[in-house]
């Protein structure tokens, strides 16, 4: 079975419908059906980009020819959070990948999920790599990726760009030519991967002790390979991400505390290490919410956590340390 597409974004402008969506469609054979799962911070916003495949076909059509391509595209805002949103306890809206990433956890329905940041272009090869990726039952695939300048992007392929002296992703150099092989726990990030959701689960899904830090990445991949969770790269699992656009809007406000290594991007890692699940904040566990989810029911609503786990500040006034 295919993965689920999941695509995170936090900004109006994502560039999802004139970059990714195309790029995708480039590389779906006839008769195949792929699922996307956008989840978009401005989801409940009007959109201004109206998007169809290359050659799909016309509305009219009752019945289309069993070999065209389909795309499926979910859009869904991020469940509830006191991080963002409605129900934020903050003043502003803070970084909360965990909980933007396990709200596509808990609505995908196949075996494996593949995770991509927004202002992406996909390469040649992405879907074909991500769907040799899920027939791994007890593996993360780890892809790469490279941030640039002046990215040019045309029916979803990128054909031209300038490379910043810090847009190069370390792995490239390590791989050498080899376009797939073993990796280890620190070769996974969350904007380029393929895994298993059972491993996910088995982890608790996404830390959320992450949001209004980031870092969620390395906290997650400590944990699958404590689980004995195996992890591999494919370098066609890769992806362009545009370094200016990621400036065009105020970012997300996500913060440290303390000083390096006694803060609390290093106490979340010494958690980490000696952990098998992350708890989150749901009864049940994520495993428990998303079990409610795929049964019809709405995310709920909760006021959790109301303090910083680090310092016991309150999350009402996190602001203050901006």
């Amino acid at each position: 079975m295919s993965p689920t597409i999941s695509y995170i974004t936090g900004r109006r402008n994502s560039r999802f419908s004139e970059w990714f969506l195309p790029g995708l469609a480039r590389q779906v054979l006839p008769g195949e059906e792929v699922t996307v799962i956008k989840i978009d911070r401005f989801a409940e916003e009007p959109s201004e980009f109206v998007w169809r495949p290359p050659n799909s076909v016309p509305e009219m059509v009752v019945d289309p020819p069993d070999d065209a391509p389909k795309i499926t595209v979910h859009v869904h805002p991020p469940k509830p959070s006191v991080w963002y949103g409605p129900h934020k306890l903050v003043k502003q809206d803070w970084f909360a990948a965990s909980s933007f990433r396990n709200t596509a956890l808990c609505l995908t329905k196949t075996t494996h999920i593949a995770y991509c940041d927004d202002l992406s272009v996909p390469h040649p090869q992405w879907w074909q790599a991500a769907k040799e990726a899920a027939c791994f039952p007890e593996t993360t695939t780890c892809g790469l990726y490279q941030k640039v300048r002046d990215l040019v992007v045309e029916d979803g392929k990128a054909v031209s760009f300038t490379t910043p002296a810090t847009g190069l992703d370390r792995r490239m150099k390590l791989t050498g030519s080899a376009i797939q092989g073993k990796a280890d726990y620190t070769w996974m990030f969350g904007c380029s991967l393929v895994a298993p959701i059972e491993a996910l689960l088995q982890a608790g899904g996404w830390p959320e002790m992450a949001d209004g830090l980031s870092f969620e990445d390395c906290l997650l991949a400590v944990v699958l390979g404590n689980n004995g969770v195996q992890f591999r790269y494919d370098r066609r699992l890769f992806t362009y991400e545009d370094e200016a656009a990621h400036h065009e809007e105020p970012p997300m406000i996500r913060r440290d505390k303390g000083v390096s290594p006694d803060d609390k991007s290093h106490a979340a890692l010494r958690i980490a290490r000696k952990s098998k699940e992350f708890h989150n904040y749901y009864e049940g566990g994520t495993r428990a919410l998303r079990e409610h989810v795929l049964a019809g029911n709405p995310f709920p609503v909760i006021q959790c956590p109301q303090h910083d786990w680090y310092d016991g500040m309150l999350i009402s006034e996190m602001d203050s340390i901006l």
